[in-house]
């Protein structure tokens, strides 16, 4: 039960080997070279390869005849893998993965295709972090024998920054210097922060060149990635048992308040029981999103009972209006809508259903939707991904704010990407204060997957779902949106089960039992602080009215241990949502009981959310 409880299925804890390649070190998982450091200073997320379909699918591997030979400074890792779909096996791949004494990586690969196949990408990617590479130098190399000096941006691209790679060599922030080769096709680079990862990633197959590629059986695809590294490892410690440090950060933001929190109105499930409706005036919810897509036939019953939602949990509304290309006749039925409904409504954005909002249709909807709406917000945005806001920006002037989703997985799906990904939020939000012209920034809705998309992730139970939670709200709060939408109110994809109507019994999950310690705190001040080790602990600190709430959560499958800053004055009040009391409090839909705590030091149990009250 203990995995589902962590992270939402029985899978066990992923199998990893640290490697060393003289000062540098490694983690190799499942065909993966991941965290590639000199000391404790990332100089590469991630080299893997990938087989993408015309649709940009990406097609399961399978690893077999796995070695690997570690030394005290070296390592060699070979394995067989293949692509297959269906039990139709597509491409073989032979690989090799080795590290030297001198700080040399290699990643080569050799696939044959064996059966026709229509593809996008077949090869190799590089994910490059984000901290200590944006801004820095770096001098492309390309096929021809010509270079071109450029930086790593520290806003987002729209577009990609590196084209006709074939090798880098770029400065990393202790002084060092990293080169990295290509060989076998050529490579362009793209800023991933677009879809909300906290990478850039260089990749086969530029964006350019025709596609989809069909490949025949027979043909080979052959790459190679060499990294070198020069510069000495940093002394600082890397003691496991040394605790974890919170550090102060100079805020981004001149705005220091939490953001407004709401959750979006879960369509396709069964109304707002009395007990649920309870649960969710627990959280204290700003506001609730209600989608009115013109694409349903259902649009009226579901806006009626959206606001009717609203009123029962005490929230604002906000109304996502999704038209389709018939928004002139659909723009009339809404007037007609609001003239029966009277509802009071805080925010109005608008979006279309597959592109983004054209300047020409906001000209045109703006006025009528202001008259309607009086004395509401309007903003606009896309349906999809920051990426279309980036690439097309709207005139921010007949605007009050702009608006836009984000998930964690449009490129992988595992938990360590999930909270890698955490970062690329505040980036995203820099970005489009960029070119709002002092407008306000919303978010939402936020979510662990793309929407819209039939499935919903196994992870939204789980206590490793409060804790991406915490850390996205940690994340936004250094930059300050006004407002962020998370999950559905329900169901599958929401902050807690719903009651079963045969047994009368539900669940508040993890997310929604967060959200309820975070009521009382609408509005705080929120402290610039983050752990030293962000990948494994997030933290979130804020005061108000004279009091502090530090929010702790661990995002691994060990123990963590977290040090106080020396002014946090004790004793203080402390509860953690673990993996001994998650079910139980998950069952009455209450936080667990505090307790008073002395030490100086915090122990975090796998996946625990914890928090600290003076």
């Amino acid at each position: 039960m203990t995995p589902i409880l962590y992270h939402g299925n029985p899978d066990p804890r992923p199998v990893e080997h640290t490697l060393r390649a003289g000062n540098l070190t490694v983690t190799y998982q499942n065909g993966l070279l991941r965290s590639i450091r000199l000391g404790n200073r990332e100089i590469l997320r991630n080299i893997y390869f990938a087989l993408r379909d015309e649709n940009w699918a990406t097609i399961p591997a399978h690893i077999t005849d796995e070695q690997i030979d570690a030394g005290e400074g070296s390592f060699r890792v070979s394995f067989v893998c293949t692509h297959a779909r269906e039990e139709a096996q597509i491409i073989r791949w032979n690989c090799e993965l080795t590290g030297s004494e001198s700080g040399e990586i290699r990643f080569s690969i050799d696939g044959t295709v064996l059966q026709a196949f229509q593809r996008n990408r077949a090869g190799l990617c590089v994910l490059h972090p984000i901290d200590g590479t944006i801004g820095q130098s770096v001098r492309i190399g390309h096929p021809d024998g010509s270079h071109t000096d450029s930086h790593f941006p520290k806003l987002i691209s729209p577009h990609q920054p590196f084209f006709q790679v074939a090798s880098m060599q770029w400065s990393h922030a202790d002084g060092g210097e990293a080169t990295l080769t290509f060989v076998g096709e050529v490579f362009e680079t793209e800023d991933q922060r677009n879809w909300s990862d906290t990478s850039f990633k260089t990749y086969c197959t530029p964006q350019d060149q025709p596609k989809p590629v069909l490949l025949q059986p027979g043909n080979r695809i052959q790459h190679t990635a060499t990294l070198t590294v020069l510069g000495e490892a940093p002394t600082q410690p890397t003691d496991s048992e040394t605790p974890i440090q919170l550090i102060s950060l100079p805020p981004s933001s001149p705005s220091s308040l939490l953001p407004k929190v709401g959750l979006t109105h879960a369509i396709d499930q069964p109304k707002l029981k009395t007990d649920e409706a309870a649960h969710l005036r627990k959280m204290g919810l700003e506001h609730l999103m209600i989608r009115l897509d013109f694409g349903r036939a259902d649009w009226s019953e579901w806006l009626t009972v959206g606001l009717s939602e609203a009123k029962r949990i005490g929230a604002e509304v906000v109304l996502s209006i999704v038209f389709t290309d018939n928004y002139q006749t659909e723009l009339y039925q809404l007037q007609m809508a609001v003239e029966w409904l009277n509802p009071v409504v805080a925010y109005v954005e608008v979006l279309m259903a597959e592109q983004s909002t054209p300047d020409a249709l906001m000209a045109e909807v703006a006025p009528v939707l202001r008259q309607v709406f009086a004395g509401s917000q309007l903003g606009t945005g896309p349906l999809t991904q920051f990426t279309e806001l980036n690439r097309n920006r709207p005139d921010p002037t007949p605007l009050d704010y702009l608006v836009y989703p984000m998930n964690p997985q449009v490129h992988a799906y595992d938990n360590q990407t999930l909270i890698e990904n955490i970062a690329a939020q505040a980036h995203t939000v820099r970005t489009a204060r960029s070119f709002a012209e002092g407008k306000a920034i919303h978010l939402g809705p936020v979510t662990l997957r793309p929407l819209p998309d039939p499935v919903a992730d196994h992870r939204h139970p789980s206590l490793l779902a409060a804790g991406w939670l915490l850390g996205s709200l940690a994340a936004l709060a250094s930059e300050g949106p006004t407002r962020v939408t998370y999950f559905d109110t329900k169901g599958p994809r929401g902050v807690m089960e719903g009651i079963d109507p045969e047994t009368n019994l539900g669940r508040v999950y993890p997310t929604g039992l967060l959200l309820m310690a975070l009521a009382d705190w609408q509005g705080a001040v929120c402290v610039s602080t983050q752990t030293d080790a962000p990948l494994s602990v997030s933290s979130l600190h804020v005061q108000k009215d004279g009091r502090e709430l530090l929010l702790l959560a661990n995002h691994t499958w060990d123990e963590q241990t977290v040090a106080l800053p020396d002014d946090w004055p004790l004793p203080t009040s402390l509860w953690s949502l673990d993996e001994t009391n998650a079910q139980a409090c998950m069952e009455t839909g209450s936080l667990p009981e505090a307790a008073l705590h002395t030490e100086r030091q915090i122990v975090l149990k796998p996946f625990a959310t914890v928090g600290v009250v003076v």
